[in-house]
Formats: structure tokens, C-alpha cells, sequence
């Protein structure tokens, strides 16, 4: 029997079949690509060979560091995140397949992120003085976007630690996650600073006034003057003692009433007698008047006098002053 023939037809399919395996992959389909926080490289229908499963390389930089140094057979995927997603990255992709025909790189610059600011964390605390009977003490006070732990104490005397944390999407305005707030508590005061004092009186407040009085105008003038004293601690803080006086004057006006210009009538006139003895009237009993002697000229001019000064009282101004306490 021929043997040739089939063994040639067998050894074609053999070689055919190596040259098939040692052929590269249909297709292709490198890709590289960033978003504003990963870098991202796919690698697809690479060939390999019996001696290395393995034969393909790729390296990726990112900002001139590398990040990426592989090695890959058929295929491979990788991943990288930026470590900073608010700014912009430049990375290169370089891919070393078997051979020379699919080598390639690629490159470019990611977006940065538009990261939204974090919320401002704040927490607040409040430490009471000692008193003589009472120590210090802590009161944890208003928070916001953060929540408090748990003090170390409260009460003094003695330190105290207490941490405030963020809430996850706040800082603090240190820009830390955490914040935390220590001191000392004291305890009561000493009884050698302890000083008893008593109530403070209350302050001496006296009220004068003068009111003056313009008939001319009709107007009331009140000018009032209030002195207040107070009192504070002597040198040793142990006793009031009167302050120095303050005064405050208030001036005011008012109409004036009939009480502060009363009218004052003049006096009634005279008529001058006449001269020569008196004659009697028919029907009139004669006067039984003694006569006095007065010259008539004289007693006319006492009654001008007279009705001359009741109008000058009538006329004058009035000015009235009134002192009250």
C-alpha cells in the first residue's frame, strides 16, 4: 500500500493547522479612555504562541508615573483611579503586542470632577466657672452636620477630652473629618477666695425741679434736675459704697394757669371835689360832714397817686419760682 500520498495530505493538515494557530486574531480592539476620576484600558483579540502564553505588554503613565506594566495574553482589562479627581491628569497608554503589527499607544488629559464643596461641620462647647460651692463643668453645646462622642468627664477637677466627627459629607473648618476639644475642669474655689457679699442696694435717685413763670408769654418754664448714686464694691470687694452722683436735667414748658399770674384789679377811681361850700338839694337832707380842712387841689392829686399805682401793680409781669423736692 501507498502510504505517501495520505501522509502528505496528513501533514498538509498538520502544517495548515499550525499555520492557522500562529496566525493573528481576526480583529483587533485596543481601547484606552479616562473619565474625570479612572483611567480605563481594554485589550481584545490578541494572538499568543505555544511558547508564551503571555507574549503582549502594556504600560500606562498617569502624570509621568507609571501605573500600569503588564504582561497579557488574549486579552486583558485594567483599571486605574486618579488619586485626585477634582484636577486634570495626562496619561499615556503604550501596548507592545507579539510582533510589531498591533503595537500602538494612547494618550490624553482626563476632565477634572466637579466635585460639590462639603458641608461646614461645626460643634461648639462651653465650660462653667467654679464656684464656692460647685466645680466647673463641661456642657457639650450646638453641633452641625457632626455628632459628638462621648466626654472623657464633665465635672471638674480633673482634664477633660471630647471628639466631634463630621458628618460623611462635612469637614470641619481645619478641613478634618474630626475635632477634638480638650482642657481642665477645677474643682470649687478655695474657701480663702471665697468672699461673702451682700446684696447691692439700690441706687439713691433724687428729683428737684424749678418752674418760673412769664406772665408776659403765659409760658411755665419747668427745669427738672434727677441725681442718681449708685453704688459699688470698695478697693477689698466686700462693701457698697456710694458711687459718685449723676446728674440729668430735663427742661420742659407748659401754659401758664390762672394760680401762676393771678389778675390783681386796679382800685376804683376818685372824683375830685368841688369847689366852694356845699349847697344842699332839693330833697336831700343837708350834709352834717365836718369838713376836714383838706385843700381840694391836694386830695386831687393823693387820689392820682393812688390810681397811678394800681395800675402799675395791675400791669407788671409776674415771674413766680417754685422749688420742690
Amino acid at each position: 500500500m501507498n502510504l505517501t500520498r495520505p501522509l502528505s495530505i496528513a501533514a498538509l493538515i498538520a502544517v495548515a493547522a499550525v499555520g492557522f494557530t500562529a496566525l493573528p486574531a481576526a480583529a483587533h480592539t485596543p481601547a484606552a479612555q479616562a473619565d474625570c476620576t479612572t483611567l480605563n484600558v481594554h485589550l481584545v483579540s490578541y494572538e499568543t504562541s505555544n511558547e508564551d502564553a503571555t507574549p503582549n505588554h502594556v504600560t500606562a503613565t498617569v502624570d509621568g508615573e507609571t501605573v500600569i506594566d503588564e504582561r497579557f495574553g488574549n486579552a486583558a482589562d485594567y483599571a486605574y483611579d486618579f488619586t485626585d479627581a477634582s484636577v486634570a491628569h495626562d496619561w499615556v497608554v503604550t501596548i507592545d503586542a507579539l510582533g510589531t503589527a498591533y503595537d500602538t499607544s494612547f494618550s490624553g488629559t482626563s476632565e477634572p470632577c466637579v466635585v460639590a464643596p462639603p458641608a461646614v461641620a461645626t460643634a461648639k462647647l462651653t465650660v462653667s466657672d467654679p464656684t464656692c460651692t460647685d466645680p466647673s463643668r463641661l456642657t457639650l453645646g450646638e453641633l452641625s452636620n457632626a455628632t459628638w462622642g462621648e466626654p472623657t468627664r464633665v465635672t471638674g477637677p480633673g482634664d477633660y477630652s471630647v471628639t466631634a466627627t463630621a458628618n460623611d459629607d462635612a469637614v470641619f473648618d481645619n478641613g478634618e473629618t474630626t475635632k477634638t476639644f480638650d482642657g481642665t475642669l477645677s474643682g470649687p474655689l478655695d474657701p480663702a477666695e471665697c468672699v461673702v457679699v451682700p446684696p447691692k442696694p439700690d441706687p439713691i435717685v433724687e428729683t428737684s425741679f424749678v418752674e418760673e413763670a412769664d406772665c408776659d408769654t403765659s409760658v411755665v418754664t419747668r427745669t427738672t434736675t434727677t441725681t442718681t448714686t449708685d453704688y459699688v464694691l470698695d478697693a477689698a470687694g466686700t462693701t457698697w459704697i456710694l458711687d459718685t452722683p449723676v446728674s440729668v436735667v430735663e427742661v420742659t414748658t407748659r401754659d401758664a394757669e390762672f394760680e401762676d399770674c393771678p389778675i390783681v384789679s386796679p382800685p376804683p377811681s376818685v372824683d375830685p371835689p368841688t369847689d366852694g361850700p356845699p349847697t344842699d338839694t332839693p330833697g336831700v337832707p343837708p350834709s352834717n360832714l365836718a369838713t376836714t380842712g383838706a385843700d381840694p387841689a391836694s386830695a386831687l392829686g393823693i387820689a392820682g397817686l393812688l390810681a397811678a399805682s394800681g395800675a402799675a401793680l395791675f400791669f407788671r409781669p409776674r415771674r413766680k419760682t417754685v422749688t420742690e423736692l
